[in-house]
């Protein structure tokens, strides 16, 4: 599954920092520490996001970001833990909110929101490359297989095809006429070469080129 870079608004990643940063108390030291560090954060991003060549670096950041967040948060997560158990507040203080611990929570959760805002996931496209392809050989093989819900015969040509391509390749192409057109006046004539059939032909597609009385 593909993952593709793209940013949200503007306006909607003002509201996420903004949400964030009502998680931080503006009352003490290191709670405005900590503000000034995610309010200059999203300051910077904003503005490399208008250059070509801060776009180029941010791109370049948010795939190390992504590469590195999983090592962060367990390493985060089990220090969390430990410091629990300890009841060691001042390291849970720290682990938490220190601006200047590139791996504390708030950090992380910026982090978070960096990777969430500029990424999507892509649905994987179908793979219509040469190696793919069946062999008209294979196509025959399935299309006479009675149990393949996929392939079939034309009713009109009688060539194999997947099953859902019948009714578009009977409306965008004379060819189904004119094959069974063909093989009506060989069998009434008893012979393949005669200039009638030809005629024939020529008649029926003029008539009506998507006419098929036995058409599914």
């Amino acid at each position: 599954m593909e993952i593709q870079n793209t940013p949200i608004t503007q306006e909607q990643e003002r509201d996420q920092w903004t949400s964030l940063l009502a998680l931080v108390p503006d009352n003490t030291v290191k709670g405005q520490q900590l503000r000034k560090c995610i309010t200059d954060r999203r300051t910077r991003q904003e503005e490399a996001s208008k250059r070509y060549k801060d776009r180029v670096k941010l791109s370049k950041q948010l795939t190390e970001t992504k590469r590195d967040m999983p090592h962060r948060i367990l390493g985060l997560m089990n220090d969390l833990a430990v410091a629990l158990d300890d009841e060691d507040t001042d390291t849970l203080q720290e682990k938490m909110f220190d601006p200047d611990n590139k791996n504390s929570l708030m950090e992380c959760v910026a982090d978070l929101l960096f990777i969430a805002n500029h990424t999507e996931v892509i649905k994987p496209k179908k793979d219509y490359s040469s190696t793919n392809r069946l062999t008209r050989a294979q196509i025959l093989a399935r299309a006479s297989d009675p149990n393949d819900m996929m392939y079939g015969f034309c009713p009109k040509c009688n060539r194999p095809m997947a099953k859902n391509m019948i009714g578009h390749h009977q409306k965008n192409t004379s060819i189904c006429v004119e094959i069974k057109a063909g093989k009506e006046k060989a069998l009434e004539l008893g012979k393949v070469k005669d200039a009638s059939i030809g005629q024939y032909i020529a008649q029926r597609v003029y008539e009506d080129p998507n006419d098929s009385a036995d058409e599914e």
